[in-house]
């Protein structure tokens, strides 16, 4: 029995009950609209991402700088957005040091086995290049090799195995997944590298114009720089002169044309001007075993075969028969070394005449042009601690004090290879006879002269001119659409997982409030039948 009290509240527990049973009904049927929601969006997402192709504007190079020594890799990158004029402003992303099978540092032209010289580029290509560039684009990335001096003195004496070699490296880089033609790997002249090497100096000096309707780039304005490179088997000199002059080259960057005058002397490199410095003491010497260096410190010797020697063309016409093997030992006479030196330049073929630098080879007036000599030049400059603005009589005299010292006090001064320590002074007087006896510059004065090894970060050589000059050969293409899952894949996984979060959520939702709802009408209904 109830009381009276109970029986008159009955209604209101009732009604109150009734009122949370509606409002969770409420609850669940919005969440259940809700989780509707959750799955349509998660599902949307997925198919617009899947869907959905981005405008990939980004274009790829790679440049393999084959050089009588080594084989350097450099990857670029530029924008089709960022074409001035036909020309592409390019920037290097990457750049890796090609080695043997046994980690050596050498040239493609060192290989007796030609195929071996074409493998030695897979691991630049594997580790650095694939990794650089998106494999969406690798297919329409053009890949370039150029050879220089050593390959260009083994074509003298070798055809048959230059042609091995380059068949080598064509098959390695045919096999790449890049953009390859044939005529994409040759031997390059030592004019073509010579200009490269000029835009590439004067594009990071920001020294071409750039201008863009009629914009005009501010620091092009003073002019552009001389280009100096000394590599192990050539040398390079490449400028525009202030008045006009002979032999000069027609090129178009960015909508304007340039005429520099270039001209790569080979068998001028370090290397070969080593080895032709050797083969004049051996000339000049007794035919004994014992050869005096007059460059080398007193208390070095060092053990010279003929082989070595008479190795290329740049050295055949001296050959002296007889003995094979050679000491060659160090006496520290730096007067003695200055006119050894400069008897491995003709001078004399000019005549006096002005515009004439050694050989009988034309060159315009340096006056009024800022030079900057990198590669072999600065590492002299590097090697005999000197600043980058040193002047050509600091070097002489810097040269002087190398050249005095013994072999003993040579091995004081710091070095990573010891036995370079022997050539400092050949190579401190070879380069001060060249710059200021061959090109003429003025000994005292500095500024118009400077030693670089990179400009902005940026390495300097012919590899990243002949890619800003590659560009303008290069098929204009429009922006290419890739699927947004190739081009940023962790965007692509983001938006995937968010998607399926949300699927996963709406059904997990709309599964709880469908078993309430479920629950709510099976208890109606035993009530009703109760």
């Amino acid at each position: 029995m109830t009381s009276s009290d109970e029986e008159d509240n009955l209604p209101l527990v009732r009604r109150a009950i009734e009122a949370r049973s509606n409002d969770c009904h409420v609850r669940d049927w919005a969440g259940i609209l809700v989780s509707i929601g959750c799955v349509l969006s998660g599902i949307i997402c997925i198919t617009v991402i899947s869907l959905y192709k981005e405008k990939v504007k980004d274009e790829y190079g790679i440049v393999l700088d084959a050089g009588s020594s080594h084989t350097q890799m450099f990857i670029y990158k530029w924008s089709v957005s960022d074409i001035i004029k036909g020309t592409a402003l390019v920037n290097q992303i990457g750049e890796c040091t090609v080695t043997d099978e046994a980690g050596h540092i050498r040239g493609i032209s060192s290989y007796k086995n030609p195929e071996d010289a074409g493998k030695s580029l897979d691991g630049c290509i594997e580790n650095k290049a694939k990794k650089l560039i998106p494999s969406y684009v690798q297919d329409k990335s053009p890949i370039y090799l150029g050879a220089t001096a050593g390959m260009r003195l083994l074509n003298e004496t070798d055809f048959e195995a230059t042609r091995k070699i380059l068949k080598s490296v064509r098959k390695a880089l045919a096999g790449s997944p890049f953009m390859f033609k044939d005529d994409y790997a040759r031997i390059i002249s030592g004019e073509e590298e010579g200009i490269s090497s000029w835009i590439t100096l004067n594009y990071l000096k920001k020294a071409l114009d750039l201008s863009v309707e009629g914009n005009e780039n501010q620091d092009s304005k003073e002019g552009t720089c001389g280009a100096l490179d000394m590599g192990g088997a050539s040398t390079q000199i490449t400028f525009v002169p202030t008045k006009p002059a002979q032999k000069q080259t027609e090129i178009v960057l960015f909508g304007k044309e340039y005429e520099p005058y270039t001209h790569s002397f080979l068998c001028y490199g370090l290397t070969e001007a080593q080895r032709r410095f050797f083969a004049q003491l051996l000339k000049d010497a007794k035919p004994e075993s014992s050869v005096e260096n007059p460059c080398a410190p007193k208390g070095y010797h060092k053990n010279v075969t003929s082989n070595y020697v008479w190795a290329t063309p740049c050295v055949q016409e001296h050959n002296k028969p007889g003995l094979t093997n050679y000491t060659v030992m160090g006496t520290g006479n730096y007067t003695l070394c200055a006119q050894k030196v400069r008897k491995l330049f003709n001078f004399t073929s000019c005549h006096d005449r002005k515009n004439c630098s050694f050989d009988a080879v034309y060159l315009p007036p340096t006056d009024g042009v800022t030079f900057l000599a990198f590669s072999g030049f600065d590492g002299v400059i590097r090697d005999l601690n000197l600043t980058s603005n040193v002047s050509l009589q600091e070097l002489q005299n810097a040269a002087k004090s190398i050249c005095e010292k013994t072999w003993e006090e040579m091995l004081d001064i710091p070095s990573a290879n010891r036995d370079l320590q022997s050539t400092y002074c050949f190579d401190a007087q070879y380069i001060l006879t060249l710059l200021s006896k061959g090109y003429r510059f003025n000994t005292t004065q500095a500024a118009t002269l400077r030693f670089v090894s990179s400009i902005n970060q940026h390495s300097v050589g012919w590899a990243l001119g002949f890619m800003i000059n590659a560009t303008k050969l290069l098929p204009l293409l429009p922006p290419v659409s890739v699927p947004v899952d190739e081009v940023q894949s962790d965007v692509y996984l983001t938006v995937v997982i968010v998607g399926a979060l949300l699927i996963s959520t709406g059904i997990l939702v709309c599964m709880l409030s469908g078993s309430r709802i479920y629950k709510r009408r099976q208890s109606n209904v035993h009530g009703l039948v109760l």
